[in-house]
């Protein structure tokens, strides 16, 4: 599939170029464009594919491709994960919700573990999935991955150093390495998949990490490339940012965001102890990385042809929002709850 599939007044289609962009929308007729994207990619719907098992991961911007999902499920009117209005439930206890009330879903856009330390192996992760999602056969498995030494920082600046008020300097270098918060540090990014040694590792490159539709890494190229594999039009991967981790941005229980230095900033024996932490998740990565490209291939020179309209899509969604922030289509891309139940609108 060459182009995203579907068309609308200037949205790219299978057939060729699209005859208005982005970029050629005034400010009185943005509503319009954007139902027409959205009217469009609605009436595809029997061309697209769906059974997607979004993989959550923290501190990759992940809530920012949950928040994709969640949309699409209300433009779609398809079963999306709700385990008791919470985004805190673990994998094996959405489950155990699933067998009891039979609502086996379409899109699922969960942490493993809410914790992010899945004390499980990712084949009994697997066997959860197939509880939960519509077709248990056919799951197309989605993930996103981070730097390792970005993800650390981001990570411990997020969730440990409000708790403490100490540098990463300070924290890595005054021992104590059995606590919790130590371990928590320890390779955080295979841990959310319940690989914690180098022969599960191997296991999990090998065996599982192939058969996943996508691990995502750059953002929009991986969004667009994602779009093509399940036939998902332009305005379906759209988003805002949602500044969650931005400094002056507060987190879950309130407390103020701070920057994180930069890891090159740090150091030598701080840098030393990051990657001793990040053993793993370094080769995760790697292995991540050529999964990624191999998705991206076939559709390289498309993807990197529709970046600029993309933008200009995400521009016009923006500059809408900015002007209606008491609209619904505001809350659905700022200001939701994506592990409550969605808004009944999926227009403008």
């Amino acid at each position: 599939m060459g182009e995203l599939g579907g068309t609308a007044q200037g949205h790219p289609s299978v057939e060729g170029t699209p005859r208005k962009t982005a970029g050629d929308v005034g400010p009185q007729s943005r509503r319009g464009y954007l139902n027409q994207l959205v009217e469009a990619t609605t009436l595809d719907h029997g061309n697209q594919v769906t059974n997607v098992a979004f993989v959550k991961t923290h501190k990759t911007a992940s809530t920012t491709v949950a928040s994709i999902m969640y949309r699409y499920a209300a433009r779609h009117h398809l079963k999306l994960s709700y385990f008791g209005g919470s985004s805190v439930t673990d994998l094996r206890s959405a489950a155990n919700e699933t067998k009891e009330n039979g609502q086996r879903v379409d899109l699922m856009h969960y942490h493993i573990s809410p914790r992010g330390q899945y004390m499980g192996t990712w084949n009994e992760a697997v066997t959860h999935y197939r509880v939960i999602m519509r077709n248990p056969d056919d799951i197309n498995f989605v993930t996103v991955l981070r730097e390792p030494r970005s993800h650390l920082l981001s990570y411990y600046y997020y969730f440990l150093q409000p708790l403490h008020q100490q540098s990463i300097e300070e924290f890595l270098l005054s021992g104590h390495r059995n606590n919790i918060e130590h371990r928590m540090l320890s390779n955080p990014l295979s841990a959310e998949f319940g690989v914690r040694t180098a022969e599960e590792m191997d296991s999990f490159i090998s065996s599982a990490l192939p058969d996943f539709k996508l691990v995502l890494m750059r953002l929009d190229e991986g969004l667009l490339t994602l779009g093509r594999m399940l036939h998902w039009h332009m305005i379906d991967l759209t988003y805002c940012d949602l500044n969650e981790t931005k400094e002056g941005s507060r987190r879950w229980d309130g407390k103020t965001v701070v920057t994180w230095p930069q890891f090159d900033s740090l150091p030598k024996q701080v840098q030393n102890k990051i990657d001793d932490l990040t053993r793993l998740d370094r080769v995760l990565y790697e292995a991540g990385k050529d999964e990624f490209e191999k998705r991206l291939a076939p559709y390289a020179s498309s993807v990197q042809e529709d970046i600029p309209q993309f933008q200009e899509l995400q521009g016009v969604i923006k500059d809408y929002l900015n002007g209606n922030s008491s609209s619904l289509a505001y809350q659905m891309y700022l200001n939701m709850h994506i592990y409550k139940k969605r808004l009944d609108n999926y227009l403008f």
